[in-house]
């Protein structure tokens, strides 16, 4: 029995499931903006990832090298509820989640949307990794975790992203921290490597994004069903950031989506 924490919203059987993936350090606090609107048209299932909010298991002690490993517990979760497919809402670390669901599940993913997708980041940002990587037993996790909501939302227009990122990432504790800091170095080219990817994906990102709206770009330019929308003066958590955007472009390509699926 999967011992993450989840949260349901049911309009009726027949309407279609989605599936919400946070990204680090987050909770399906994360979806707030997103439940009362998406939830007059769909089934929502809400998801705290291992270690995460409120779900007890993580990964720490685990020594989880894969985020196919991370995928199997969602996939495990959502066939314990019934739900045989759905599309996907992935912020983040969810898209690479979401990349270990639908490399090894493909039947589970029916499309995605993928807000602030890691599909490549900038030299800098690599290098970074590379060094704190290095030395992370040496460094206080809650002053790594503030120097990466920093780089990775700098502007005074990021204020809430990144507070909601610095106040949820101390939660996790060191461990864990250091478990998912380890996954995720260790496993993130996992979408940018995807190369078949063969499901419809919405790409949502901020055109201040510059750790990784370029990856983004040139991952979206090779798939043959993706596409696309960069919102205007918006950083990487565009569904906080510019929730109001970031639903109207979600639930109309939900909405043509469904029209034709």
């Amino acid at each position: 029995m999967s011992q993450l924490y989840i949260e349901k919203y049911v309009k009726d059987e027949s309407s279609p499931w989605l599936v919400f993936l946070h990204g680090f350090g987050g909770s399906t606090k994360m979806w707030k903006r997103q439940i009362e609107p998406f939830r007059e048209r769909y089934n929502l299932f809400l998801i705290d990832l291992p270690g995460h909010g409120q779900s007890r298991k993580g990964l720490s002690g685990a020594n989880v090298t894969r985020f196919e490993w991370v995928g199997d517990e969602i996939v495990q979760t959502l066939q314990e509820h019934g739900i045989a497919s759905a599309t996907f809402l992935c912020v983040s670390l969810g898209s690479l989640i979401f990349a270990g669901i639908v490399d090894k599940h493909p039947d589970m993913v029916e499309s995605a949307i993928l807000c602030g997708a890691v599909a490549g980041m900038n030299l800098f940002f690599r290098s970074v990794l590379r060094l704190v990587n290095a030395i992370r037993h040496f460094l206080p996790y809650q002053a790594m975790l503030t120097f990466f909501a920093y780089v990775l939302m700098p502007f005074k227009d990021h204020r809430k992203s990144r507070r909601f990122f610095i106040d949820s990432g101390r939660i996790l504790g060191r461990k864990e921290f250091l478990a998912w800091f380890k996954l995720f170095v260790s496993d993130m080219n996992i979408l940018k490597n995807l190369e078949n990817i063969k499901k419809k994906l919405l790409f949502v990102s901020g055109n201040e994004d510059f750790v990784f709206l370029s990856g983004v770009k040139r991952k979206d330019r090779g798939l043959c069903h993706s596409r696309l929308t960069v919102l205007d003066r918006c950083g990487h958590v565009c569904n906080i950031q510019k929730w109001k955007e970031f639903n109207a472009v979600a639930l109309m390509y939900l909405s043509q989506f469904y029209r034709s699926f």
